[in-house]
């Protein structure tokens, strides 16, 4: 029998993103306004603004 699928949550990989004040501020504000956690607003953001890079 297979092993069970690992979650997405132990996919991700942690990071530390340092904002100022009020970098903080606007994208707390955005999330909110979006209904998303911060952390969820910012991966789906990336994810939107990610281009794939070009095979070299």
């Amino acid at each position: 029998m297979p092993a069970p699928l690992k979650s997405s949550r132990d996919l991700r990989e942690r990071f530390d993103l340092y904002l100022s004040p009020v970098e903080f501020e606007q994208v707390r504000a955005n999330a909110a306004a979006a209904r998303l956690p911060m952390s969820t607003f910012v991966r789906r953001l990336r994810l939107i603004r990610c281009r794939p890079l070009a095979a070299s």
